[in-house]
């Protein structure tokens, strides 16, 4: 069997499930985002063969850099919610240790670089193989430029099809003129403010230091060993210790869009 790419999107899981630990108090917010995770890799189906990365956002955005107001409501949001984050943080950080020791997972984190940049350099180092994006972001969408990409959401826990005319360089600059999620809100005046935003949101051209130091950590990734009695919560040891043989919760692509075709025909009939 082939083996695939799967890519996590880290910061969604970490931030759903810290932000829901506020309604359940009783469950560890760490313990909420494993299970998330697990979760959706076995609808994505893992086979030992498979590579498993998980791509973490690491200190500031460059994209900040370029560009002030880049996703600054989001530390107001953070403030207002009432939750200590620097200790979840702090626990998350160790969970990636735990991760890191416990199984065959790579985890990748570059000083400066978001999950985003991380997924959009393995779509294209991996143009050989099938890459799955664990991620419901949709700037992701853009990799579907790409033949080898597919995207799995864990907002609805079924794959985001790709539309038969996507056309990834009109989302871009779409993205480019307006993106609410990234707080790129204000109209661009002049063409040096529209270069910048798109620098922002354009993840096919990335900045050539980027895309290098992604390549220099994909490269190193090899095949590891895992210890999965380091891991904490004996559900959760003994979810992913199935991950590979556990096959019933299976979501096929093919199938799914099988019955997506069948769903639009009745429509139009």
């Amino acid at each position: 069997m082939e083996s695939k790419v799967i890519v996590i999107d880290w910061g969604i899981f970490l931030h759903r499930s810290i932000f829901a630990s506020k309604k359940n108090t009783a469950v560890p917010p760490t313990f909420t985002a494993m299970s998330m995770i697990l979760g959706n890799l076995k609808k994505i189906g893992v086979n030992k063969e498979d590579i498993v990365i998980v791509a973490v956002d690491f200190l500031k955005s460059w994209r900040k850099e370029i560009i002030e107001e880049y996703k600054a409501n989001r530390k107001q949001i953070r403030e207002d919610s009432g939750i200590d984050f620097p200790y979840w943080y702090k626990k998350f950080n160790e969970l990636l240790e735990e991760i890191d020791i416990g199984t065959n997972w790579h985890i990748i984190q570059i000083p400066h670089l978001e999950a985003d940049d991380i997924m959009a350099v393995a779509s294209r180092y991996y143009k050989d193989k099938e890459v799955v994006l664990l991620t419901y972001d949709k700037d992701l969408e853009q990799c579907w430029q790409y033949e080898n990409v597919k995207i799995f959401s864990p907002l609805t826990k079924k794959w985001k099809l790709r539309p038969p005319q996507f056309n990834a360089y009109k989302l871009i600059a779409s993205k480019t003129n307006y993106e609410a999620s990234d707080n790129l809100v204000s109209p661009v005046l002049n063409e040096e403010e529209y270069d910048k935003r798109k620098m922002c949101v354009d993840l096919l051209k990335l900045p050539d230091w980027v895309e290098s130091s992604v390549i220099k950590k994909l490269d190193k990734i090899q095949s590891k060993g895992e210890y999965s009695d380091q891991i904490s919560f004996n559900t959760i040891r003994n979810r992913y210790v199935s991950l590979t043989t556990d096959k019933s919760k299976i979501i096929d692509y093919n199938k799914q869009l099988e019955k997506s075709q069948k769903k639009k025909m009745k429509k139009k009939k």
